[in-house]
């Protein structure tokens, strides 16, 4: 059996949001380490870096918006068809005082599938992994719950390359020893 395999998924992620105020698409570059288990059935997203929207003017003054992940992270993955689905939590932090906006989160499954929005504003199809390249495209879609966007779907799109690829052989190294002479 294979080893537990770390790698880098390096790609954009764009939000879009059913709020006509600020719909987006809102665009980012990400970094995230990926970890695979050895059997590579599931895996596990580590450190998600924060994001940062705006600011941007509301009729409330300056707003900016800090996307955090706040629980999940970990989910599966078909090796014979390169789907992925990762159930996680994002928080979205508002500058603007609590009284004012609030904070909200939003729960989806990233997948590699098909996803449809609770209020059906967004359907998005994502790309399983392609095991020479490494390309891949995951989609979510939710209502934020909470706050000032409560109840306003959002579509999410992670789209970039995973390295190593979890369906190449791993080459595995030895140490050599020489000897004294």
């Amino acid at each position: 059996m294979p080893d537990p395999l770390d790698m880098t998924f390096r790609g954009a992620i764009t939000l879009e949001t059913a709020d006509a105020r600020f719909p987006g698409p809102f665009n980012y570059g990400i970094t995230l380490p990926l970890a695979f288990s050895a059997d590579r059935k599931s895996l596990d997203v580590g450190v998600f870096l924060p994001i940062t929207v705006g600011p941007m003017g509301t009729p409330l003054g300056s707003n900016t918006i800090t996307v955090s992940k706040k629980a999940g992270g970990r989910g599966t993955f078909d090796m014979a068809s390169g789907a992925i689905e990762v159930r996680i939590t994002f928080h979205f932090d508002h500058s603007l005082p609590g009284l004012l906006v609030g904070d909200s989160d939003l729960t989806f499954l990233l997948t590699t599938g098909v996803v449809t929005s609770p209020n059906r504003k967004f359907a998005l199809t994502g790309l399983p992994l392609d095991e020479v390249t490494g390309d891949v495209t995951l989609v979510g879609a939710g209502a934020f719950t909470g706050g000032y966007l409560n109840k306003t779907d959002c579509a999410v799109t992670v789209a970039g390359t995973i390295a190593p690829s979890p369906t190449q052989p791993q080459r595995r190294t030895r140490a050599r020893t020489r000897r004294a002479s």
